[in-house]
């Protein structure tokens, strides 16, 4: 699928920048220096946020405002366990975050994956901590990631959004989502291809993302013709809005700019599309 609104991956894009904050002096800044080169309009919150940290880690200057993305503040919180820095998080992510545990570098992987999240571990997998066995799926980006960038010498690999691209791909062509993954969840469940109670089964952890996602998509999933108020979440935002589009309605949902957590550009490319 080509189109030049399609989101680069947030995944994959905060891990290189991340990987760029601990190895890049040798090589140069690579992933930095392209992200600062892109138009800002086309790159997520997430990203954004990703990025002024990574500015501001390398020039010493250790205020970081990690804005509502969970995934760089674990991450940020992980490597700079016992170093002095100021934190800033936005409303959302104070809600979500009320604490983190301590001694996080003295855990291992299997340690850290009790806690309730991937992204402590994946920041030590960042750091060369040892892979375990049955990793989380985003466990083992970061270790993909890091194998990529230390082979090709911090060279920056674009990557774009693989589960964006596999929901649009079955929006537009019924093409099947093959190994969904837990942020396939809400889109999965505004068209009928997963039940609630496999979803709770599969992914527990979906009760404490942006809002209670399993609660959520249960209580809108009744009726799309009509206006649908849903919290401040991009991916039941975007699974909604696809939904009323696919049963040709007219999309109304409340909370549109959330969508730039992830994918900015997304009401762009669904007029484009549809």
């Amino acid at each position: 699928m080509e189109n030049n609104l399609l989101p680069l991956s947030k995944s994959w894009v905060i891990r290189m920048l991340f990987l760029d904050m601990i190895y890049g002096e040798k090589s140069g800044y690579q992933a930095i220096g392209y992200i600062q080169a892109q138009d800002k309009k086309y790159l997520s919150d997430d990203i954004l946020a990703a990025l002024d940290c990574a500015q501001n880690y390398i020039k010493g200057s250790h205020v970081y405002d990690v804005r509502n993305a969970g995934t760089v503040c674990r991450f940020l919180v992980y490597i700079m366990e016992g170093k002095r820095y100021e934190l800033h998080m936005g409303e959302q992510l104070q809600r979500r975050i009320k604490k983190w545990p301590d001694n996080l570098s003295s855990l291992s992987v299997a340690e850290l994956l009790k806690l309730g999240t991937s992204q402590y571990a994946s920041a030590a997998l960042l750091l060369g901590a040892e892979p375990t066995e049955n990793l989380h799926p985003k466990c083992l980006l970061a270790v993909e990631a890091r194998k990529i960038y230390l082979e090709n010498g911090g060279k920056w690999i674009p990557r774009y959004d693989e589960v964006i691209i596999g929901q649009l791909e079955n929006f537009l062509y019924k093409k099947e989502i093959k190994n969904p993954m837990a942020e396939d969840y809400c889109y999965l469940c505004a068209f009928n291809l997963i039940t609630h109670d496999e979803g709770r089964k599969r992914w527990p952890e979906l009760a404490t993302h942006e809002s209670n996602r399993l609660k959520v998509m249960e209580e809108i999933c009744v009726n799309f013709d009509k206006h649908i108020d849903v919290p401040d979440d991009h991916r039941v935002v975007m699974a909604v809005a696809l939904r009323q589009t696919s049963l040709s309605l007219p999309v109304q949902v409340s909370n549109k700019e959330c969508v730039a957590k992830s994918w900015p550009q997304f009401w762009a490319w669904l007029e484009e599309n549809t």
